[in-house]
């Protein structure tokens, strides 16, 4: 085994700490930094990697994607650049850090030691978290160093992966935790620190069957007919049934969600988008009061990305994500039957009442997760059913899952990969909204395997 290199001592001979996990899984008993112990026990590191990922997935990587996808109109400072697509690479520092200085340098050791401690149903859900990670860091920057990322100082230079070979890696991940997670016994499980499920195995199973059929469908265009089917037998091997088995997490009393605390801190700096504002309106979606607040009319509106006609006095975020206890979603339900719909319209075209069924189930778990009542529910959902062509009926489960996962990066995987919703660029032009986020500066500054890509590059599930 050999010695964990101290983290703060790489960071002081290179910044790129965040394109080589210099956190290494390599641990030992030298070079110990008193504020990262390499000897903590894994119960502690676990509720911390949550933490992370939580705050990742439910801020910058949210929030940027949510510019491009039209939920949020920046309409001030770097925001507002980030409407025009002036978004540079020292934009993602931060996140490209946090990914990997702090996530997957604490998901390597709990799987090291569990695996090391005949402890598998640990290994279980730190495997199905670092297909998360994988997951988040592939999406939303393609090709990302992975086999080489944790060699700490012995290689401050990762060569990337493709991003093909990543997809098969999350697939492994996820199938080899989920046999962890089946395992008879394990020294060592989780328990209260796991402020997802609080050490329910077949919850974590759930969860995983779910992550498997999200990036089975996300690969729609390289195999429609395989990763169709794929996503699908993964739903119904078992996965979310309820609500209550969303994978939700809450911050502390004092901190709030990622998107609350922006809000309350930079709350002049992005509002909701028109295009998102003005589909809730048409369709007379109820949950338009809880996800936009109103603006100093009493109106809901949202602020056009036109240059030329930005709206600063546009309506805010709305209560749900601007109270501070209210959870980010990892994986939910409603996400479970959406791919559940699409995948079974794409491998039986139009009129599929499995299809339709799972639509209209995905529409009332995301209305019943926000709060909406019964009876505006059950006039929602009056006139959402599948019955039009193939085409027709995607285009109807991706615009409703747009709304449902409001605030999720999700949103705009789907809108790469389906075209839907229809977006007109910010000058008109649709071909300029970015598909992928750009490398780290201190990437391009101190790693020379860093690709050159530019914002409309496709990434591989892209083409």
């Amino acid at each position: 085994m050999k010695n964990m290199k101290n983290r703060n001592k790489i960071l002081s001979i290179i910044l790129s700490v965040a394109l080589v996990g210099a956190s290494s899984c390599n641990f030992g008993d030298t070079n110990i930094d008193p504020d990262n112990p390499t000897n903590a026990p894994i119960e502690s590191l676990l509720p911390s990697v949550m933490g992370h990922m939580a705050y990742l997935s439910g801020g910058d990587a949210s929030r940027y994607a949510g510019i491009f996808t039209q939920h949020f109109t920046g309409v001030a400072n770097q925001h507002f650049n980030f409407t025009q697509y002036q978004f540079f690479n020292k934009d993602v520092v931060n996140l490209w850090r946090n990914l990997y200085e702090d996530a997957l340098p604490d998901l390597e050791i709990i799987i090291e030691r569990a695996d090391a401690n005949q402890s598998p149903h640990y290994a279980g859900v730190a495997r199905v978290m670092k297909a998360m990670w994988l997951g988040t860091t592939t999406d939303l920057f393609g090709d990302t160093p992975y086999t080489e990322a944790n060699d700490g100082a012995d290689n401050l230079t990762p060569a990337f992966d493709d991003q093909q070979g990543l997809y098969t890696e999350i697939q492994l991940l996820l199938s080899d935790g989920i046999t962890n997670l089946q395992a008879a016994s394990s020294v060592k499980a989780p328990g209260g620190e796991d402020y997802y499920y609080g050490g329910d195995l077949a919850q974590w199973i759930k969860f995983a069957r779910l992550l498997q059929a999200r990036y089975y469908i996300h690969q729609i265009k390289k195999d429609e007919a395989g990763a169709s089917t794929n996503a699908f037998n993964a739903i119904t091997a078992g996965t979310f049934t309820t609500v209550a088995d969303d994978a939700d997490f809450a911050f502390a009393a004092g901190e709030g969600n990622p998107l609350s605390q922006f809000n309350a801190q930079r709350a002049g700096d992005m509002l909701m988008g028109e295009f998102f504002v003005e589909m809730m309106k048409t369709k007379a979606d109820p949950r338009l009061p809880f996800f936009v607040a109103p603006d100093g009319n009493g109106d809901f509106t949202g602020s056009p990305i036109d240059v030329n006609s930005i709206n600063a006095a546009a309506s805010q975020v709305g209560p749900y994500y601007s109270a501070a206890a209210n959870p980010i979603t990892m994986a939910s339900y409603a996400e479970a039957k959406f791919i559940e719909a699409e995948a079974r319209v794409r491998i039986s075209g139009a009129n599929d009442a499995t299809a339709d069924a799972a639509f209209r189930e995905a529409i009332t778990a995301s209305l019943t997760k926000v709060g909406v009542d019964a009876t505006d529910i059950t006039t929602y959902l009056v006139g959402k059913n599948l019955s039009g062509t193939k085409d027709d009926n995607i285009r109807q489960i991706i615009e409703e899952k747009y709304v449902a996962l409001f605030n999720s990066f999700e949103t705009w995987t789907d809108y790469r990969r389906t075209g839907y919703p229809t977006l007109a660029g910010a000058t008109g032009d649709a071909t300029l909204i970015p598909r992928r986020f750009p490398y780290s500066q201190e990437s391009i500054d101190f790693n020379v395997n860093t690709p050159s890509v530019g914002l409309t590059d496709r990434m591989w599930w892209d083409q």
